[in-house]
C-alpha cells in the first residue's frame, strides 16, 4: 500500500496535476480501509461498520 501511495505521488509529479494525486491517494485509503475491515472480520470476528 505504501508503494501505491508513492506511485500516486510520482505519477502526479509527472503529470503536474494535483487532482490526480488526490484521486490516487483516495484509492489507496479505500484499499487500506478494506484491509483493516477484513482483518478485524477474519481475525477478531468483528465487523467494523464504524469505518463505512
Amino acid at each position: 500500500m505504501e508503494a501505491g501511495a508513492k506511485a500516486a505521488i510520482d505519477n502526479a509529479v509527472i503529470a503536474r496535476n494535483p487532482e490526480y494525486v488526490i484521486r490516487g491517494l483516495e484509492n489507496v485509503l479505500e484499499r487500506v480501509s478494506l484491509v483493516i475491515k477484513q482483518h478485524f472480520t477474519v481475525i477478531h470476528g468483528v465487523a467494523l461498520d464504524i469505518l463505512e
